[in-house]
């Protein structure tokens, strides 16, 4: 590997420069301290500590993000921030940003499972954003160049070059890098399937990541369908805890809320996605020409699923889940949000075009069959 990196800066100097500069550049701000808190209340620290949970439904978390081309980590920052920023207010004041800190995983395949193996990305995310959808989008771009850092391509390698170090150095550099944190949030996966303790069912797993420095830490982890929310608070640096976490989860609450009733932003579509009308292939439109109310051209399907799942607790089903789910999803199958339109005179094959009136209900409909059906 060595040589290969040595034969790639004679053949290319110039950009193997300029990839070194960049990546010393990442980094310093990787391991930069962070400077003081940016919170006027979150300014001391102590070793007493107040805990709180929450849960959503992991789907309905996700469904929701996506509808508006984020994830759950931007959903779940953005409904924290909104609690936090609420908290400053009721006590007069209102930071214009907060520092955040968010690990990212950098585990690769074959590595073992133990120890932790992950970076500290710190944002300063606003607080001056009051709608939600517009602050988780804020939200997705932030985090979004944070996560391109050419530093965390090579931070095994600067964790090993810090472990190198004396305890004391190793200690000061990472302290330095989580002074004036004011919070971190973590998501990880947890079980996806059902486990027992001795037969008893394992029914939930809040987890309580520690503070590390910042005046509280909101843990997310999912399990089995369910977003298991745990909130740890230094007593500390938070005056009163369970005002902050009833704010957070209020916070988490609405921005999920907005997200599932309102309608996706145009502006959210990735930019990589073409949007140059899509024409029809040929033999497309010989399908299409030939069709006649006497000779359908559908393609049809059966699937047979558990019908119990997608009942309420009154036995009716949830349609409004169920389109919520799909909808959720048709970012990844764009032709289901598209139409067909002639092009002017028919002078040539039909293209494919976005249908500006879509409506998730005009394509998931119900319908009950006939006995025995």
């Amino acid at each position: 590997k060595l040589a290969k990196t040595g034969f790639e800066a004679l053949l290319h100097p110039l950009r193997t420069a300029t990839k070194t500069v960049a990546g010393g550049r990442s980094a310093v701000r990787l391991l930069a301290p962070s400077g003081d808190a940016l919170s006027p209340l979150f300014t001391e620290r102590g070793p007493e500590r107040r805990l709180g949970i929450h849960q959503v439904g992991l789907d309905q978390l996700h469904d929701a993000a996506a509808r508006h081309g984020c994830t759950i980590n931007h959903l779940l920052i953005a409904g924290v921030m909104d609690g936090v920023a609420d908290y400053h207010h009721r006590r007069g004041t209102r930071p214009m940003a907060l520092r955040v800190l968010v690990p990212v995983s950098i585990r690769r395949s074959g590595d073992s499972g133990g120890g932790n193996q992950w970076a500290p990305v710190r944002f300063r995310l606003p607080t001056n954003i009051d709608d939600p959808i517009e602050r988780m989008l804020t939200i997705r771009e932030i985090t979004g160049r944070s996560r391109k850092e050419p530093a965390l391509g090579f931070s095994h390698s600067l964790a090993g070059a810090i472990q190198i170090l004396p305890s004391s150095a190793t200690a000061g550099v990472v302290g330095q890098m989580m002074r004036g944190v004011d919070l971190t949030v973590t998501n990880v996966p947890g079980l996806s399937e059902a486990r027992y303790l001795a037969g008893a069912h394992v029914e939930r797993f809040y987890p309580f990541a520690p503070t590390g420095g910042a005046a509280f830490n909101v843990a997310l982890m999912s399990h089995e369908g369910t977003a298991c929310i745990g909130i740890m608070s230094d007593t500390t640096a938070v005056e009163q805890p369970d005002e902050l976490h009833e704010a957070i989860i209020a916070g988490i609450d609405g921005v999920l809320e907005e997200a599932e009733t309102r309608p996706p932003v145009k502006a959210v579509v990735p930019a990589e996605v073409d949007h140059t009308p899509e024409r029809l292939t040929s033999l497309d439109t010989s399908f299409l020409r030939v069709e006649t109310p006497e000779t359908p051209m559908h393609i049809g399907g059966v699937f047979v699923l558990d019908g119990e799942p997608l009942r309420d607790e009154h036995g009716e089903l949830r349609v409004h889940d169920i389109r919520r789910h799909i909808s959720a999803r048709l970012s990844s199958a764009p032709r289901f949000r598209r139409r067909l339109a002639e092009v002017p005179l028919g002078q040539g094959r039909p293209v494919w075009i976005e249908d500006p009136d879509f409506d998730i209900a005009h394509h998931v409909k119900f319908a009950t069959a006939a006995a025995p059906g």
